[in-house]
Parts: C-alpha cells; structure tokens; sequence
C-alpha cells in the first residue's frame, strides 16, 4: 500500500515526489531503522517555498505523516496538500521472464556463480506474472529442461489460462527428471509459464488482486478504505478536508503533474478516464493560505490491520509518534552535506527485489535502479557502518552467501570488486565481534576463493599463463570505470584484444591479506592466502612500465602467454590512471614502484587535481574532459588510495584526499540539495545522478574521520583485536622498518603505544596524524583531557 504526500500550488500542479526524475522532492533526514525519515520538496526554487514531510512511526501498524508548508516570500501563497492512496497489486510475490532460453543453466561461463542472484533457469522480463519460480515460455520454440542439483525433487508444471481468465495447471509427462515441450507459433505467449513445485499441486496465489478499496467516511477527515474485512486502511486527515476523490486513470503520475482542473471540487468524488489501468484514492486539503513568511503545519495518520481494529482506531484518540532521532553527526563546515548524503542512502530502498528465489528489501545507489550492484553495495555497506552497525551487517549479509550454496559463490551483479572483504575487515576492527566473524568469515572466504579462480566452474585464471586475475567473463567492467580506456578500447574493438587489468589481481592480493589476519583469529587454514599473495604479486611484475611510472594492461596470445604492456596506438601505456596506480592497494611492490606510483598520484599534471583524484592521466592522450570517468572525479577509488597513503605512512596525503572531496561534496549538496555521482575536473560540478548515495558513500566515512571526535582511522595492515574506550590492541602487518599512519580526531595529551610516547602533529582542524611501525603488535592509547562529543546517533 502506497501513500503519497503531494503538495502543491492551488489550482496548479502538485509536486510528486518521483524517484525517477528530479522531481524537488529531497531527501532530509533518517534514522537509520527509518522509523523516521523526510523530504523537503522544492515549490519554488530555492526554499522561497517548500513542504518539510515527516514520516513517524506511532507503533507497529501506524504512521503519523506531517507537513509543514513554509513560505519566505514578502507576499502570500495559497498551497493545497494531498494524500494519494493506491495499492501495487501482487508486487512481493511477482517473478518475471522473458527471451529464448533452451537449457536452464547459469548464463555465466563455468558454474556456481549466476548473475543477479538469479536461480538456475530465472530470467528477467518486461512483463509480470505472479508466483513461484518462473522458467522462460517463448513462441514457436522448443524448451528442454534437465533436472540438476538444485532443481532435482521439483515437479514441473505448466500453467495456462484457460477462457474464464483463471489459470490452470496441467503436469508435464516426465516431468520429474526432465521433459521436452513444443510452444506452436499460435499460442499465447503471455498466458502460459513453467513453474515448479512439489508433486501435488503448486499453491500459488494467481488471482488478480482487487485493487480498488471500498471507502468508508466514519466522519470528518476519518476514511476507512477496505480490501475486504481482513485488509483494512484507516486514514485520519485534518479537518475539515476540501474533499475527497477515487480516481480510475491511466497513469496517476502524471495526472497529478498536469496543470488541468482534477482537483477541482465540482468535478465530484470520482474521477475516471477511458481505458483505466490505475486506481487511487485521494483526501485533499485546498486551499491552504500560507502568509508572508510564515509556516503552518497539516498532520495525517494512517493504520492497518483488520476492519474492526480499524473502526477502534478511527473512533480513538490519536497515537503518540515514537520517540525517534534522526542520524546527526559532529558539527563542522561540512556538515550539512553528510548529513543529505546519510539521509539519501538510508531511504535508497527498493522493494521488492528479487535475490535467491525471494523478494527482499535493498539499499540501492539510487531508486532509479531496482536491483543489486556487488561493488557499490560494498561502499553502502560502509557508509551504513558509520551510522548503524546492524544496518552493515545486514548489508554484507546480501551479498555473502551460505558456504557450499550451488547456484551463487555470491551475489553478482555489475562490477566483479569484492568490496564487501573491506567492509567484513572494517566491521572486525570496530567490533571485535566473534561471532560476526565465525558467521561472516566462511562466506567471505568463498567469495574471495571464486574470483581468486580456486573454487571449481571459476573462470578467471583462464586468460593468462600467468596467476593474473581477469573477470571479463563475468561483467565488461573490470573496476566500475564505466568508460576507462583500455577497457573502453577492449569492448569496442572488433575482435577485441586480449587484455587483463591490474585492479582485479591487486584488491584480491588486499583481499587475501585481510582474510588470512581474520582466519588466522578464528584458527583457520590460511596457507592458500600465503601462496597466492606470493603468486599474484609475483606476476603482476610483468605488468610494470618504467617509462610512465604505471603497471599496465597485460596483452596476451590466443594460448594466454603474455605479450608485453597494451598500449595506446602512440605507443604510450594504455593504463596511465587508477588502475595502473591500484597495485597500491596490495602493498606487494617495490619501494621504487611505490615512490613511483605516489608522484603520479600526488602530480597536479598527472591524477591529482583541485577536486581530487582523476580516474585517468590528464596528461595521457586518451584523456578527455568529455567522459564519464574519462575525465571527471569519483569517489570509490579514491577511498582506496586514502587507506593506502595511510597505510604507506603518508597521513597528511590522506587527510588531503579526505578534506578535498568534503570540500567539494559540501558546495556542491549545498548549491543543488543533490547527491551526486562524480564532478568536473575543471569545475567541481556534480553530474550525474541527483539522489546517488553507492560510489559516493566514503563521504560519509571521511566525514567521521575528520569530524567525530574520538574517531581511529588506520591502514590496510592494521587489525584491531581488542578495544574500550581509547584503548585498541593492534596486530600491525608489512615489511619491518616500514612505518603506517593513523590519524584520531580529537585533542590527545599523549599517545602511547606498547607504553613508548609516540610524537604526533596536528594536520587538520579536528586531525592528528601519527605514525607506527609496521610488523609490530600492542597496546595503543590515547590520552585526552577533551571528553568525546558524541556524533553520530546510533554509535555502537
């Protein structure tokens, strides 16, 4: 059940709050179990006047949903505010299919990984059909299906709806092991599917929803729209209301954004159009007259539940709204833009969809998109854990799955970079939770094992001689670099080059890493991390370019064996950007190809500019201003090279990185009320998606970094395995006589690790960084005289 909150100018248009387009409609505030969370939505641009709406838990089957209509302008305005109501029919428990399919197996090379978390045999499809799980039915084609493991005790079922429109069911002969099915050019494509079940009969709810409730007015402003006796809507309006209408359209989206008369009180309770699709029904308040900078403020209350409790409801006293806070955190000049990025990834939820056979609830990189995304989702998740631990973890959980689970070694979908072994590590060093880890712990380890090309149908060692990790098998883009070019070059030539990419071999090295510290916590067999750190970092030697200063794209024969370095057709390293400086991340190269990397990094004519990191060389001749990495600043990547510049010892680099995207993130959120995808290099314009939280996420874990006193930031190479309150035990791995940087925010008299005074220096406002040796384990602790302020709300 779908309630909508619309404000508007009288007799005008009403602003719909439309995820799907910039709409005015602005994420505010959230707490992070979204108990609470609103939106301001823009009238008039900018804030001269606009609607504050709150959306307030008043217990388990109520909401309380206020507006406040404020108006800045010297003169008058006359507002209406509406509230539409509309059921989504059969939208949990729908799968959909479409597209030739001849066998049911997974669509990716080799097995045990299917993409979009999809069982073996699911295909995505432009139309929905209610029920079960769905197997493709195409006209004039033959469909064969062979039991395996996964689908082996399953009876298949055709169902066909016959002419009173209801749906039949009819066995297929053999149907237990497999069957072999002829669809003739004249059939119904859309009337018939293959579902499974068990031997008897599917039970499966396939009658059509109603979708148009009976409304009950019980008195002024109290309506009770029912679903039948058992699914009941009660709705409290203030009163008295200008009046209420049903509406049977094509479209109530946009019927609500035309400036026509449908909201005029002579047109009566109903209001219908030829060829109806949507139904809706909608209490109004009009017209609302909002003096010269004034406010006033319009409350509606709504319930579920059965009619008889409804009745009770509608005749009661209204509830109290829970005692719930939104997410805040630690004031500074960059607060206002945390504060609508945390708000926008709380409320980028989509339901319902579909992972494993089940319709679950997601955090999304934007609501414009109803699906799961491995490699941003990773960046949510650690987001998520600067606001809410339970809300990361529950993130993590969607994409690890169960050990042993034949269908997804993890959840796949777009980018194949396994963020969520850096959010798993991240979430050890805050919470120090074993049980986390002895749950977490085996289904990270079998998504590193995958993608490391150890887990039996992996393909990602079969391009090269070499241990060299590529996974074009399974996604075009290697590090979600969209238009990166040797990778924009490889997808658009025609035969394409064999080429592999760095970025996959140096976050697995990172991954292996991070893995065999938490293994060896809970006694683990971690030799196969051992080897293939050694062997990875061994051949991505072959890779390194002294002439750029770059590790570059490895060319390779029909067979696999290697070539040399792809490059431009100059002759230049094709991989002058982020994923010729990403062996960083790993920690397994040189200290010549570390000093070498860092210039290029820290260079104003290379990657380094007043708005951040570039995700190519601006001085390589395939760099442009016109594309969308190919010339802009993005988020992600940057986080990886601030834990590297931490962990290399360069502090005061990383709190550069740090500060610079605050800066940009700030203007810009303040400048448009947007949440953006990336930014100009020329400018410092966001572009792209205005309501994005997934690859801009690290805002949110610098903005505590830098802010929230009393915060510890570190490197890849430290694990915490104790801590309380300014006290951590650390277990600092790398090469000995290497130094690692952490940074605290907040005011220390004296830091001391293993009982030794550690000199630090302040290199920010809030910021001081000190140093630490690498290959070292001890007690640190922080002495300060300043008490913690608390930051954020739910600071576990």
């Amino acid at each position: 059940m779908d309630f909508t909150l619309m404000p508007g100018f009288y007799r005008r248009s009403f602003a719909v709050p439309d995820a799907r387009r910039q709409s005015g409609g602005l994420p505010w505030q959230s707490s992070p179990d979204l108990r609470f969370y609103s939106y301001r939505q823009q009238l008039e641009w900018k804030d001269r006047v606009y609607a504050d709406m709150r959306f307030i838990s008043c217990g388990e089957n109520c909401r309380l949903i206020s507006c406040e209509l404020v108006n800045r302008k010297k003169s008058s305005v006359d507002l209406a505010l509406a509230l539409l109501c509309r059921l989504v029919p059969g939208s949990a428990a729908r799968c959909t299919v479409s597209g030739a399919l001849e066998t049911l197996v997974p669509r990716l090379p080799g097995r045990g990984l299917n993409f979009n978390a999809l069982q073996t045999g699911e295909s995505p499809a432009e139309k929905p059909f209610p029920g079960g799980t769905i197997f493709h039915v195409a006209k004039h084609c033959c469909v064969r299906f062979e039991a395996d493991s996964a689908l082996k005790g399953k009876f298949i079922w055709l169902l066909k709806k016959g002419a009173d429109g209801r749906w039949d069911f009819y066995p297929l002969p053999g149907a237990e092991e497999r069957f072999f099915h002829y669809i003739p050019d004249d059939d119904e494509i859309l009337n018939r599917a293959f579902v499974t079940g068990t031997a008897d009969k599917p039970v499966l709810d396939i009658q059509p929803d109603e979708t148009v409730p009976k409304i009950i007015r019980t008195g002024p402003g109290k309506y009770l729209l029912a679903f039948g006796n058992d699914r009941c809507y009660a709705l409290c309006s203030p009163r008295p209301p200008a009046f209420s209408r049903s509406y049977h359209v094509r479209d109530l989206d946009a019927l609500f954004t035309r400036g026509d008369l449908v909201f005029q009180p002579h047109l009566g309770d109903s209001f219908t159009e030829p060829d109806a699709g949507e139904d809706g029904f909608a209490v109004s308040l009009q017209p609302l007259n909002i003096p010269s900078r004034s406010r006033r403020k319009f409350d509606f209350y709504i319930a579920a539940g059965p009619q008889n409790d409804m009745m009770r409801f509608l005749n009661g006293a209204l509830p109290v709204p829970d005692a719930v806070k939104p997410v805040s955190f630690a004031p500074s000049s960059c607060v206002f833009g945390a504060e609508r990025l945390a708000a926008t990834v709380m409320t980028n939820i989509v339901y319902p969809v579909r992972c494993g056979g089940k319709p679950i609830r997601h955090h999304t990189p934007g609501r414009l998109w109803s699906s799961l995304y491995t490699w941003d989702s990773g960046f949510i998740g650690l987001a998520l854990l600067e606001m809410d631990i339970l809300r990361a973890k529950e993130n993590l959980n969607a994409y690890l799955t169960s050990p042993g689970d034949p269908e997804g070694a993890f959840v796949l979908n777009g980018t194949p970079l396994p963020v969520q072994l850096f959010l798993l590590f991240e979430l050890w060093n805050r919470t120090c939770d074993r049980k986390m880890l002895r749950y977490f712990y085996p289904r990270a380890k079998q998504m590193y094992l995958y993608l490391a090309g150890h887990a039996p149908g992996s393909t990602t060692r079969r391009h090269c001689t070499l241990p060299l990790i590529s996974t074009w098998d399974y996604f075009y883009n290697s590090g979600g670099w969209d238009d990166y070019p040797p990778q924009w070059s490889r997808r658009n030539t025609q035969p394409p080059p064999r080429v592999i990419p760095m970025i996959a071999s140096a976050v697995l090295v990172r991954g292996a890493k991070m893995l065999r510290a938490l293994g060896r916590i809970l006694d683990d067999d971690t030799s196969i991390f051992d080897r293939d750190i050694r062997e990875i970092s061994d051949a991505v030697q072959i890779a390194w370019d002294p002439e750029s200063g770059y590790f570059g794209y490895v060319e390779t024969d029909p067979f696999g064996k290697p070539l040399g370095i792809y490059r431009f057709r100059d002759g230049s390293n094709y991989n002058m950007g982020l994923d010729g400086v990403s062996p960083l991340y790993a920690d397994e190269i040189s200290s010549e190809q570390k000093k070498r990397l860092w210039r290029n990094v820290r260079s104003r004519s290379r990657l380094w500019t007043k708005y951040g990191v570039s995700a190519v060389d601006q001085s390589a001749p395939y760099f442009s201003f016109d594309g969308y990495w190919n010339g802009s600043i993005w988020m992600p990547h940057q986080w990886f090279l601030w834990k590297a510049a931490l962990n290399d010892g360069m502090g005061d680099f990383a709190v550069k990185i740090a500060l610079t995207a605050l800066r940009l993130w700030e203007r810009e959120t303040r400048a448009w009320y947007c949440c953006f995808e990336h930014f100009s290099i020329r400018s410092g314009s966001g572009g792209g998606w205005h309501h994005f939280s997934g690859l801009s996420s690290p805002v949110l874990c610098w903005y505590n970094s830098c802010f929230k006193p009393g915060t510890l930031s570190w490197g890849y190479d430290v694990l915490i395995t104790a801590q309380s309150r300014r006290q951590w035990t650390l277990e600092i791995s790398g090469r000995t006589g290497e130094r690692t940087s952490l940074l605290f925010c907040g005011e220390p008299e004296k830091i001391l690790y293993r009982g030794e005074n550690i000199p630090f220096r302040r290199i920010s406002e809030k910021t001081v960084c000190f140093e630490l040796p690498k290959n070292s384990g001890g007690t640190l602790l922080i002495v300060s005289g300043a008490p913690d302020r608390p930051g954020v709300a739910a600071d576990a």
